[in-house]
């Protein structure tokens, strides 16, 4: 009954849509315009990283009303999967150009953005 859509398709956008179960309804913009990025969290509580707008390393937490700054991945990319909470995020894979190898842990609000494995 609750979901979250952000970012998207071409050409890039600062789009947050939330989803309670029946319609969906805008939420608060992103701060930068990108499409091809992965996401973690809840509706009231989600990351959005990476992307392309060029390739990005960018991360952002959602609060269920607006978008804020965080920690960059130490690898820019696009094309990448994500999963988890805002305390306990992953960011793996992802594609530029190589193909990124990389897992990264994302340990809470504010926090700095570990690698955890890379190739």
């Amino acid at each position: 009954t609750a979901g979250l859509a952000f970012g998207g398709g071409y050409p890039n956008t600062t789009a947050t849509e939330e989803y309670n179960g029946t319609a969906w309804t805008g939420g608060g913009n992103m701060n930068s315009a990108r499409r091809r990025l992965a996401g973690a969290g809840i509706q009231t509580a989600a990351l959005g990283f990476g992307g392309y707008s060029p390739v990005t390393a960018a991360t952002e937490e959602y609060d269920g009303s607006s978008w804020t700054n965080s920690g960059n991945l130490n690898t820019a990319r696009q094309y990448l999967a994500g999963g988890g909470t805002v305390a306990a995020g992953l960011a793996f894979g992802g594609g530029s150009t190589p193909t990124k190898n990389a897992t990264e842990e994302f340990t809470g609000p504010g926090s700095t953005i570990t690698t955890v494995t890379t190739s």
